[in-house]
């Protein structure tokens, strides 16, 4: 009897450890979720001016291209 008493104080413990551990990692997942979630304005921000000068630059090369191909000695 006092070995079943003993057995399920450490069965308890255990569930709580795990349960305080199971938590601690949800709160930290949500934590990061939330993070994520706050930065996604920024991102998509970040992104769009990428794109514009991605443009700006491809933009230039045609033009520096058309500008070329215009003084091309004929030939």
């Amino acid at each position: 009897m006092q070995k079943a008493k003993k057995e399920d104080f450490r069965v308890e413990e255990e569930l709580r450890y795990q349960k305080a551990k199971y938590e601690e990692a949800s709160e930290d997942v949500y934590r990061r979720m939330q993070d994520i979630k706050d930065a996604e304005a920024e991102s998509i921000t970040s992104i769009g001016e990428f794109l514009d000068a991605e443009f700006e630059y491809y933009d230039r090369c045609r033009d520096i291209l058309m500008q070329l191909k215009r003084d091309w000695p004929a030939g």
